[in-house]
Formats: C-alpha cells, structure tokens, sequence
C-alpha cells in the first residue's frame, strides 16, 4: 500500500528577520535538512533570530510519531513531559536544557558521535537531571520515583536527539536506520517552544 508522504520545514523566525530571508531559509531547510540529511517525509525546524540560525533538529515523521500517552508527536510529548506534565510553561526548567549543549559535547566527538553506550548517555543525562534544583517535584514523591520518573523524561529526550534518517530499501520499503549522532538542537528546540521563544 502506497501512503503520501510531506516534507515540511518550519522556521520560528524573530520578528526583525526580513521575510525573503525567511523564505529562503525555509526553502533550504526543507531541501538540504528534511529531504536530503533526513531523507523524505520529515520534518526539520530552524530558530532564526537576529543574530542568525540558532539551532537546526530533523526527523523523519515516522519516528516522530512514535510516543507514548496519546501525545500527537514526540516532540509534543517531551514538551509535556519535562513541563512536570503541565501546559503551565512556568513549570518548565530550562536550566538542564542550556546546559544540554556542554554535556552533549562532553558525550559525543566532532561529528556528533556518541563516545558511550546509549545506557551510560542516558546514565549521565540521568544524573545532570536529578543534580538540577530548578526541577519542581512533587513533595509526596519519594525518590525512587523522582529518580524513575527523570530516567523516563531522559529517554524521551533521547529519542528526540537521536539523530535519523528515512532509507528506501531494495523492495522500495522506507526504514528508518539511527546514524549514531545525538543532536543537542532538539533538546534546545524543547527549551524555545517551552518558553514560547522567549529568552
């Protein structure tokens, strides 16, 4: 059975960002980024403020719908998740997420690679978490389940970084194949959406 697939670029551009320039960034976004490094029906965001593109996330719509509770796409469900399970984005800790980019450079090499096992990333991501005081956990909770509960919003975010692209088989089958990289930007995408790109 043949579905339609979309290749779809969005670009959250600050309001004195000239709109041709805009557009042209959207129109490279959505060839280089979502087709080309994602290969076909993905999607791939850019954050361009005044001072240029500040981050750059893609992933092939497949993964993106692949959550957990009934969340319209993975990114929505990190959102929710790391908001302490609100739609109150005063509940949102951004402090984990801005220093997100020095652990990730600690955990992978030039090229993005991981330099450890997904487990001892997640370990680690695990732990910058549970370290970080501006998570507001709830006073009944004991912690064991604070501890549980960091573990699944981790993984979650995991998911998000993990880079992927969409390969077409020899029987014309897609697949969707992890090409060992973690990408911080989305755990910044989370941060700016979190915050409603104020920061």
């Amino acid at each position: 059975e043949d579905l339609a697939t979309i290749s779809a670029a969005i670009v959250y551009a600050h309001i004195h960002v000239p709109l041709t320039t805009v557009t042209k960034t959207a129109h490279r976004l959505l060839e280089l980024v979502a087709k080309e490094r994602a290969g076909r029906d993905a999607l791939a965001c850019q954050v361009f403020k005044p001072g240029g593109i500040q981050l750059t996330w893609s992933m092939p719509w497949q993964s993106m719908l692949e959550v957990e509770g009934g969340h319209p796409t993975l990114l929505d469900e990190v959102l929710w998740r790391f908001r302490e399970n609100s739609e109150d984005p005063s509940q949102f800790s951004s402090k984990f997420f801005y220093k997100a980019r020095d652990t990730f450079e600690l955990l992978t090499d030039r090229n993005g690679r991981m330099l450890l096992s997904d487990e001892e990333v997640k370990s680690v991501m695990v732990a910058e978490y549970m370290a970080n005081r501006e998570v507001d956990w709830p006073r009944e909770w004991e912690q064991a389940r604070r501890e549980q509960e960091a573990i699944c919003r981790v993984r979650r975010l995991l998911a998000l970084c993990t880079e992927r692209v969409r390969l077409i088989n020899e029987s014309g089958k897609p697949r969707i194949v992890p090409t060992g990289g973690l990408n911080v930007d989305g755990a910044l995408l989370v941060r700016f959406l979190a915050q409603k790109g104020m920061d």
